[in-house]
């Protein structure tokens, strides 16, 4: 019973979300912002491969974080690529940043796939 109603209520969530889309040379940018939380993701997918979408930002005021805001605008990013024909996200997380970034992508199913001096990069099959 109550991961339906989760279910549900995180369906009515995703459906009051702002999705901007901007098409620049090269590149789309899909910014979608979840005003109740004061919450936005950010993903380019670039026209010479548009099966991979690059997670550009991704940010919740500190205020709301803990309340699960990230994945809803994950789940909702993820079903975005899709819709565009993404079959894959991926991101890159500084090596100086706090673990606890890192730890949350890969709870959302994200996979390390290399490293650099400066970044984990990380991706998704979508």
């Amino acid at each position: 019973v109550n991961y339906w109603r989760n279910y549900k209520r995180s369906l009515r969530r995703i459906k009051k979300m702002i999705t901007h889309v901007q098409k620049w040379e090269g590149h789309k940018n899909i910014i979608i912002f979840d005003e109740r939380s004061d919450s936005s993701v950010q993903l380019v997918i670039y026209d010479d491969n548009q099966e991979d979408a690059f997670l550009y930002s991704l940010y919740v005021a500190e205020v709301n974080r803990r309340l699960g805001n990230a994945n809803y605008l994950m789940v909702f990013a993820e079903k975005k690529a899709r819709e565009f024909g993404c079959q894959s996200i991926s991101l890159r997380v500084r090596k100086t940043s706090p673990r606890w970034i890192k730890d949350l992508y890969e709870s959302f199913g994200y996979e390390d796939t290399r490293e650099d001096k400066e970044y984990c990069y990380l991706t998704k099959k979508i």
